[in-house]
């Protein structure tokens, strides 16, 4: 996967899965911790996947201060392909 380079920080797309699922909370915290919000779905219950652009070390700070990142997977196909499969 080739990373999208923005005020040289390297980025990459990134699908998380959430819970509780608060799209609108969320993504903004998501693009105030310079992060790219692309993409959001539901899934079963009060869960759901945010797809975003945002490098490791800033996915990796979000993690360690938001407990409702319950996964991370590397881009958006590979989720997609897990809950389809």
């Amino acid at each position: 996967m080739e990373p999208y380079t923005f005020e040289n920080t390297e980025k990459y797309l990134f699908s998380i899965e959430v819970e509780p699922y608060e799209p609108n909370k969320q993504l903004s915290i998501i693009n105030c911790n310079r992060g790219m919000p692309r993409l959001h779905y539901p899934l079963s219950g009060n869960k759901g996947v945010l797809v975003l652009m945002i490098s490791f070390e800033d996915l990796n700070n979000l993690q360690r201060e938001y407990d409702w990142i319950k996964a991370i997977h590397k881009g958006y196909y590979e989720v997609r392909k897990e809950l389809e499969g």
